[in-house]
């Protein structure tokens, strides 16, 4: 797929942006890295 790495790439920083500056900076890591796996395993499986 030629817009696999900028379907991606936007996912993931959008993730980490929300992490870094939005609502999620507040959340717990216990909380976060089930979220992170999810976006990791819908990443890998293609969007």
């Amino acid at each position: 797929m030629p817009n696999a790495v900028p379907m991606r790439n936007s996912a993931v920083h959008g993730f980490a942006l929300l992490l870094i500056e939005g609502p999620l900076q507040a959340m717990n890591l216990a909380r976060i890295e089930p979220l992170a796996q999810r976006l990791l395993d819908m990443v890998e499986q293609g969007l």
